[in-house]
């Protein structure tokens, strides 16, 4: 498998690139910040500097922002009868409310866009991102208090405190809270992608990659062996 891999690897388009991809971005970058080094120039004379790629990419944006953002949903439900109408207008509400809301979608659909139209490439990811779990004890606390308590968290580990000197009853708890977690949005670099040489679509390429630099505590708190990690 991890030769399968690696041949895969070695034969994509991206960071592994064994084509002109690389050289093309590299060039299409110094002509975005107007240097034009492959344009010779007369001798004891200025080198040509010319802003016309990035003119051309500037007003480009808008135009292409504007056919994502500029009406009130970037994305429509349509209902197939009456009795989908509710639903589609929630789903509607959802969608926008996780790209614009949760996410900041208008920078990530400008991110993407740039990229495409700069360096050949501009990929969004999504992924659902586990909320986290925070456990905290609770002592002496009254029954209303651990009522409300109960309206956001989960509530265990419940025994009888002391009293107050009133002979009020207290109680011992833990309350367990949980994130419900939500959908994370992403612009990909795309010096850090690739993809098989004969793709058209990345849902049915057999082959798609994005290189990642995840720090040592990281994999450590996901689970990996903590010696392994530091000796790597």
């Amino acid at each position: 498998l991890l030769s399968a891999l690696k041949a895969e690897r070695l034969n994509s388009i991206g960071f592994e690139d064994n084509g002109d991809i690389e050289e093309q971005r590299e060039k299409a970058l110094e002509y975005i910040k107007g240097e034009m080094t492959d344009v010779p120039a007369r001798k004891n004379r200025s080198s040509v500097v010319a802003s016309d790629v990035a003119d051309a990419v500037e007003t480009a944006i808008p135009d292409l922002m504007e056919i994502f953002t500029g009406g009130e949903d970037v994305g429509t439900f349509k209902p197939e009868g009456p009795e989908d109408e509710e639903s589609c207008k929630l789903e509607t509400d959802y969608v926008n409310e996780v790209i614009f809301d949760q996410n900041p979608g208008f920078m990530i659909l400008e991110t993407a866009l740039r990229d495409a139209l700069e360096i050949k490439t501009g990929v969004v990811k999504f992924h659902w991102e586990d909320g986290e779990e925070t456990v905290e004890s609770f002592e002496g606390k009254t029954a209303e208090e651990l009522l409300e308590a109960a309206q956001t968290s989960e509530i265990s580990e419940q025994e009888e405190a002391e009293p107050t000197p009133e002979g009020m009853p207290l109680l011992n708890f833990t309350a367990t809270k949980r994130d419900p977690g939500k959908v994370v949005i992403e612009a990909v670099d795309p010096q850090n992608f690739g993809v098989s040489p004969d793709t058209v679509a990345i849902e049915d390429t057999p082959y798609c990659i994005e290189r990642t630099f995840t720090r040592a505590f990281q994999l450590i708190d996901e689970g990996y062996d903590e010696e392994t990690v530091q000796m790597l």
